[in-house]
């Protein structure tokens, strides 16, 4: 979808009508508004937008860059602004975490060109490890927030952020939801500018040295800006109040539920008796627009997903009014607090407080409950690809564990081998954020804690957030292995390049960073690469390497599956399928049992491998014990 997307918004005719997902949409915003540097760190839902924008990069002289970290790509994205070149910085919500440090100070500097940050929420942690509410963040840095209900908005705030930005000499904050990065919808393209900005830096201290006074001063600016902001939320296209003016009841929105609503509404044939406030702008909030529904109506219901954001800056509003008006939300349990929302669970709370009958139709639970009745295929454990090395890694380590019989907690970080916490492997304790396996299990050292650590952590996490961990650990003196799963890719969000490829966003060749030498350099005691589908090797390296004390690293190197095959499939060349001898096959189950590959399943009591999903790693050959797995030559075209 990603190549068809990149071609429907590569069109130039301006008012073209064409359908594709809101990641897309914002790429083209960013084609439209001419700008010259994108940076990002691979992560979903939003990584998809630099997938759209990469194939334009030459043609529209955009550099693009997947940076170390989000914390890097921030900085290279200011920076760039701040010489007078259009630029966008684009995360998930987790990044802003990382992000965040950087904007608090940059905020106060400002920038000379017109700077975007794009922060992708995930209400209900759909692509992400929690969910989170990165509008907190615009408040804090004092900047405008957007926050669009579809993926006509997205563009278009992206087109209006940058020319906001040059105006008020601030970074513009647009806040996206998982649901409007993946959905579809019709979009109008614009007109693509040309840019006129060329690279200049004026030194001026007193704007880029932010300490001391210095910081004091440019906040009293930034407050002086705040006035400009206010003007702009209350005068800006992205609001839109639907009102006669009689009605009793109001609803405020913002973003996707901003159509949740329409469509509850319609459901209940109440389209006409309740007044509309959607909210373009989260901040500052337009309180003259909010004002003036307030001053009609006599109930308010406000929806939008995760924290009441909104909610509690409309009471604020309400409180000043006077008037006693009935605000209903998250704060008094009309919605929840966490997941995302749907048109049924707002035609709920409408029905609940404003008593309007529905229309005959399925309730939510009903369908639930017709849908059970049908027993569909059953529910599946989720589980590794076809020949993902995370499994062969991480089984490798189990049966070293197995040979040690020793107690050991094993910590592990943000990518695809967090599937190892599930059955057959069941390996893993821990996981919360980027680099936080090796920390944690630091802390469990200094605790006192008697089991032996394990940290188990991916290549391209380690270049993000690992490096300072492992030094902490050396310096500190902590027994510790550290197990680095180097799968060669981001595989997680899309098989993105790190630095440890030696390839750019735009797959021109570059330096590679070793990650071997890295290790060496943090201070570690011993380091070994290993190939985890050499099961036997492997398991005795990591069996003598548990035995060890100190700080150990063993880095398990062995490119993803997923790379592999798109590779055969570029080059058309031959591949080989496993399939199972049923004249050997005791039905022990071993290979099932101890590696949960998909392609393998169960037929007249025995084994049979799916040829078509096999990964070809021949893992289920070394399992077996009773020599009934062979290979055989596949078509080309299989």
């Amino acid at each position: 979808m990603i190549e068809l997307d990149s071609q429907l918004i590569s069109k130039s005719n301006t008012g073209n009508q064409v359908a594709v997902s809101g990641n897309a949409a914002l790429a083209r915003g960013l084609i439209e508004s001419s700008v010259k540097v994108v940076t990002s760190y691979p992560g979903t839902p939003c990584a998809e937008v630099l997938e759209n924008l990469i194939p334009f990069g030459k043609q529209y002289g955009i550099y693009i860059e997947w940076s170390v970290n989000e914390k890097v790509a921030f900085e290279v994205a200011a920076s760039a602004a701040m010489a007078g070149i259009r630029s966008a910085f684009i995360t998930k919500h987790a990044g802003m975490n990382w992000a965040s440090d950087s904007l608090m100070a940059m905020s106060y500097a400002g920038v000379k060109s017109g700077m975007v940050i794009i922060s992708a929420d995930d209400p209900g942690a759909l692509n992400s490890p929690i969910e989170q509410d990165t509008r907190f963040y615009a408040r804090m840095a004092e900047i405008l927030g957007l926050d669009p209900a579809s993926a006509q908005e997205a563009k278009d705030m992206v087109v209006s952020a940058f020319e906001i930005s040059e105006k008020l000499e601030l970074p513009v904050f647009i806040r996206p939801s998982n649901r409007i990065l993946y959905g579809r919808s019709s979009l109008s393209l614009g007109k693509i500018q040309q840019s006129k900005n060329k690279a200049e830096f004026y030194k001026d201290p007193s704007r880029w040295i932010i300490a001391g006074k210095n910081a004091v001063c440019r906040h009293q600016w930034l407050h002086r800006q705040q006035q400009q902001l206010r003007m702009i939320v209350e005068q800006g296209p992205f609001n839109k109040l639907e009102m006669k003016g009689d009605e009793k009841y109001g609803i405020i929105t913002t973003g996707i539920c901003y159509y949740y609503v329409k469509d509850a509404l319609q459901s209940l044939d109440i389209e006409n008796k309740i007044a509309i406030l959607k909210l373009g702008y989260f901040n500052p909030l337009p309180e003259d627009m909010i004002r003036q529904i307030l001053q009609v109506v006599e109930e308010v219901v406000v929806v939008e997903e995760l924290e009441p954001f909104i909610e509690e800056g409309v009471k604020k509003v309400a409180s000043e009014l006077k008037k006693g008006i009935k605000i209903f939300g998250k704060l008094n349990g009309y919605f929840p607090e966490t997941g995302f929302y749907e048109t049924e669970m707002i035609e709920e709370t409408i029905k609940k407080r404003w008593n309007f009958p529905s229309k005959k139709s399925l309730s939510r639970d009903t369908i639930k409950r017709e849908l059970k009745d049908l027993k569909l295929a059953p529910y599946q454990q989720i589980t590794f690809c076809p020949g993902c090395p995370h499994r062969a890694a991480l089984l490798v380590l189990k049966r070293a564990i197995a040979k040690i019989k020793g107690d050991f907690i094993i910590t592990t970080d943000i990518g695809c081998y967090i599937i190892g916490v599930f059955p057959p492997l069941s390996l893993l304790d821990t996981v919360f954020c980027m680099g936080a396996s090796i920390g944690v299990a630091c802390g469990f050292y200094q605790a006192g804690l008697k089991q032996n650590l394990i940290a188990t952590i991916g290549d391209s996490t380690f270049l993000h957030a690992g490096i300072p961990a492992l030094i902490n650990c050396c310096y500190t003196g902590v027994d510790i292995l550290v197990y680095i799963l180097d799968n060669r890719t981001v595989a997680m969000t899309g098989l993105q390049p790190h630095p440890g490829l030696g390839l750019t966003a735009q797959a021109e060749k570059t330096k590679v960073i070793d990650i071997e030498n890295i290790v060496k350099s943090c201070g570690v005691d011993y380091v070994r690469v290993i190939d985890q589908f050499n099961l036997k090797e492997a398991e005795d390296v990591l069996t003598d390497v548990l035995k060890m004390k100190g700080q150990r690293v063993v880095i398990a190197r062995h490119t993803c599956a997923q790379v592999i095959n798109k590779s055969i499939e570029q080059n058309k060349q031959q591949t080989r399928a496993y399939k199972v001898n049923p004249e050997k096959c005791k039905y022990c189950r071993r290979c099932i049992e101890s590696l949960g590959c998909p392609a393998m399943y169960v037929k007249d009591n025995k084994v049979a491998i799916n040829e078509f999903l096999c990964g070809n790693c021949g893992l289920c050959v070394q399992v077996c014990t009773q020599g009934a797995i062979i290979y055989s030559a596949r078509e080309k075209n299989a």
